[in-house]
């Protein structure tokens, strides 16, 4: 991937170019970034009442998760974003 990816969903940033995933904001203070070699699951859950979760599952104990307050429009942008890193994750565990 020549170009990095961004997705910005009002509370935070995703972006992947292609070897990394970082995540910015979140209310967390510190952002966070995975290596793509490191990911083994990438999982984007919602619940009714904890609202959107998006979990990177990394080998070990390293990993991401991130509540997501998301509009309705913005779950096909981030599905394709998320799309684009399980394409890249040569570790990913399918099934």
């Amino acid at each position: 991937m020549s170009d990095p990816i961004e997705i910005d969903t009002g509370d935070g940033l995703l972006r992947f170019d292609g070897r990394v995933l970082e995540r910015f904001g979140y209310g967390r203070g510190e952002s966070q970034r995975i290596h793509i070699a490191e990911v083994k699951g990438v999982e984007l859950t919602r619940k009714r009442l904890v609202g959107t979760l998006l979990e990177v599952k990394g080998r070990g104990s390293s990993g991401m998760m991130i509540p997501i307050d998301l509009d309705e429009e913005q779950v096909p942008e981030l599905e394709g974003f998320l799309d684009k890193v399980r394409a890249g994750a040569p570790n990913l565990e399918r099934g």
